[in-house]
């Protein structure tokens, strides 16, 4: 999928059932409303978004935007997702391992 700069691409508390990979671009991850949104981070090429409402089965935690340059995403739907990690413990471990780093970083 392509997203135009600055469009939104998830919107915090929509439900989420799929993840997106950054291919190309740039993301902002911005929590709250107009009035008090605050910058949480930015996540490039290589970068996935929206594993956790995946995982959890919970609405989405943050508004994503694309960034000054279009965005190129790869969009894998949550029971795609869900069958890649049972099948593939490499993968599992490997978004086990970013996760941990994201929450190290906070």
């Amino acid at each position: 999928c392509l997203y135009e700069p600055h469009e939104p691409i998830v919107h915090e508390g929509d439900h989420g059932d799929e993840l997106i990979v950054i291919l190309e671009g740039s993301v902002l991850v911005i929590q709250g409303s107009d009035a008090d949104a605050r910058l949480i981070r930015t996540y490039g090429a290589g970068d996935h978004i929206g594993e956790l409402a995946v995982l959890r089965d919970q609405p989405r935690a943050a508004t994503v935007v694309a960034g000054d340059t279009v965005v190129r995403g790869l969009v894998i739907g949550g029971e795609a997702l869900k069958a890649i990690l049972r099948e593939r413990p490499d993968a599992a471990m490997a978004m086990l391992a970013t996760l941990a780093d994201r929450i190290s970083a906070q």
